[in-house]
């Protein structure tokens, strides 16, 4: 292991299991943030490869990341130099060159963050994947908290205790902060007001996120105790830091680091450009030219990491995926009609409802939908149906879902808008749709009639959610 004479870098190495004599040297190393703060760049590049093109988001893909531990490592800095403002030794540094030490040894920690580059999702199917990166998420961030309170309790000669309970506190708050101001929360309200499920992945994540927030708010008074007690059991003086020194960075190495990343980086960007040429060309309305896109490259051209559209789980789905239906081809590829298929079966248990797959599904009774269901509804009005009914009709697979799950087609054309009813003309619709019902009814009067007896295999609870 290093000694603290001169800086190596294996010194770096070695901070990162916590060596003494490795954090005591990054500390005493002048310019030391310069090369971690290389290191998080790096960091980003693991997080973003296979995720985002940088084309895509450059601002986003290259400073994200840095601007967020910018923030988290200046709270931490902070809240530790509460602890630590009675009974420290006579301070040798001022305040902005203790904080920009203690960012080195902050992110001196990003490459702890290169774990988050196994490609797992080109191993496992998605659940399997997200399940694999939330663990992955606890022991990284785990990893670093004890790396920052080791590092805090050398430099500053204070029981590993009391440097913990610090660090551990300030993570506290940080946690609750992302939920209350971060997109978690937003996304239960939203998805919740749209009628929209999340997905399973989504659903885990966000429950990985709220089971850490509750632990976060349950931990951070005993937590902030424990380091009051354990500051004033230390009698001893707190030692002010070593003095940072000028010495060599190893750039060399950075440099070394950097190649790899980027021959690492290049043959997954290649594949998410494909995905962020697809989503413009979606978001854009230009639905042929998607399905083209799709046609043209096939399914494994694109990264496993990034869902093909329309996002079935996002609101979009409800404007997307009729419009992409209705530019769908017969001749577009059997793989092309059956990704359209399956989106189509999920928007459909957004409704709470559940496809029929062996016979003409039972028609809606209004009692056993719920909640999700009726605001579902209102986005899928007779004339989305028609469009969605002429891509599914494309394909033999496609016709006998329409068969099977006529009244699912009903349903949701009768409570597409306030004060319509029935498709055959009865309990007239609105102005300027009675035209559309008239052609949807046709439409689906080739097709069987669904059942009239037995209960329908939609949600029957309260919020909709299928059985």
């Amino acid at each position: 292991m290093p000694t603290d004479a001169q800086p190596s870098p294996k010194h770096w190495a070695g901070y990162l299991v916590g060596h003494a004599g490795s954090v005591r040297a990054i500390a005493g190393l002048a310019g030391a943030w310069k090369f971690a703060l290389g290191l998080v760049l790096l960091a980003a590049v693991a997080r973003n490869y296979d995720q985002l093109w940088i084309g895509e988001a450059p601002l986003r893909w290259i400073a994200g990341n840095t601007l967020f531990s910018l923030g988290s490592g200046t709270l931490v800095f902070l809240w530790i130099r509460l602890f630590l403002a009675n009974g420290m030794a006579r301070p040798t540094l001022g305040r902005a060159a203790s904080w920009l030490r203690f960012m080195g040894l902050f992110w001196a920690t990003a490459p702890i963050a290169w774990l988050y580059a196994i490609p797992v999702e080109r191993l496992a199917d998605s659940l399997a994947a997200a399940r694999f990166n939330v663990a992955l998420l606890a022991v990284v961030s785990l990893w670093r908290v004890l790396l920052i309170a080791r590092a805090t309790s050398v430099l500053h000669a204070v029981p590993f205790v009391a440097a913990l309970a610090w660090v551990v506190s300030a993570a506290c708050l940080e946690v609750t902060a992302v939920y209350i101001f971060g997109p978690g929360l937003a996304r239960d309200i939203m998805a919740g007001m749209g009628g929209l499920r999340n997905s399973p992945e989504e659903n885990l994540l966000l429950g990985a996120l709220h089971r850490a927030t509750n632990a976060a708010i349950l931990a951070f008074v005993p937590a902030v105790l424990v380091g009051i007690a354990a500051r004033r059991w230390h009698k001893s003086p707190v030692a002010a830091g070593v003095v940072p020194a000028p010495a060599p960075l190893p750039w060399k190495t950075f440099a070394a680091l950097a190649a790899f990343w980027i021959a690492v980086a290049i043959p997954a960007q290649r594949e998410v450009r494909l995905n962020a040429e697809l989503d413009a060309l979606v978001a854009a309305g230009r639905w042929r030219e998607a399905l083209d896109h799709l046609a043209a490259h096939g399914p494994k051209a694109y990264a496993p990491s990034r869902q093909l559209p329309p996002k079935a789980f996002e609101y979009s789905v409800f404007t997307q995926l009729p419009d992409l239906l209705g530019a769908l081809a017969t001749n577009d590829p059997p793989w092309l009609h059956a990704h359209l298929l399956r989106r189509w079966n999920i928007l459909a248990s957004h409704l709470g409802y559940v496809p029929a797959t062996d016979g003409p599904h039972p028609t809606v009774d209004d009692e056993y939908v719920g909640w999700r269901g009726y605001m579902a509804c209102r986005e899928l009005g007779p004339d989305v149906l028609i469009r969605a009914l002429d891509g599914l009709e494309c394909s033999a697979s496609g016709r006998a879902w329409v068969s099977n799950n006529v009244a699912m087609f009903a349903f949701a054309a009768e409570h597409a808008a306030p004060g319509s009813r029935q498709i055959d003309g009865t309990n007239p619709p609105p102005s300027g749709s009675a035209a559309d019902m008239r052609r949807l009814g046709e439409r689906l009067a080739r097709h069987p009639k669904p059942r009239t007896s037995g209960l329908p295999r939609t949600g029957a609870s309260g919020d909709g959610a299928s059985r």
